[in-house]
């Protein structure tokens, strides 16, 4: 898991979300192979054919940031964010993404959750590049 914390700007397409608090990048297994033996309870192998990997966007609501993103919708996901504390480098992510949810809750926070897209089923969706 990868969890950016205050990104200094995100953008989906041609939307700028501002006041984006966290974007955190999660991969789990879509398809699970597991075989036990005849010998006993635990399993003796196992693997995951199969990747799917979630971003999650937590957005802190304003009069600025209302236009929301709609499930289904496809575009480009972009953030910059510093790359650690002291470190004066920083890093843009991207990932061709499509919006699986978004949820407003209490407090005045809206949770996107988008599913990174390969561009070849092979590549890793994710691309993270020192700025």
């Amino acid at each position: 898991m990868l969890l950016l914390l205050s990104p200094t700007r995100v953008r989906f397409g041609g939307q700028e979300w501002t006041h984006v608090r966290t974007l955190t990048i999660s991969r789990e297994a879509s398809r699970r192979v597991v075989d036990f033996a005849d010998a006993g309870p635990h399993a003796v192998f196992a693997d995951a054919p199969e990747v799917l990997t979630r971003l999650e966007v937590r957005q802190e609501l304003t009069s600025t940031s209302l236009e929301a993103p709609a499930p289904g919708q496809r575009a480009v996901l972009t953030a910059q964010a510093s790359a650690g504390p002291g470190n004066g480098r920083a890093v843009t992510l991207s990932a061709d993404a499509v919006v699986l949810s978004v949820r407003v809750e209490a407090g005045g926070e809206r949770r996107i959750e988008l599913v990174a897209l390969s561009a070849t089923g092979a590549a890793d969706p994710i691309t993270i590049e020192a700025v």
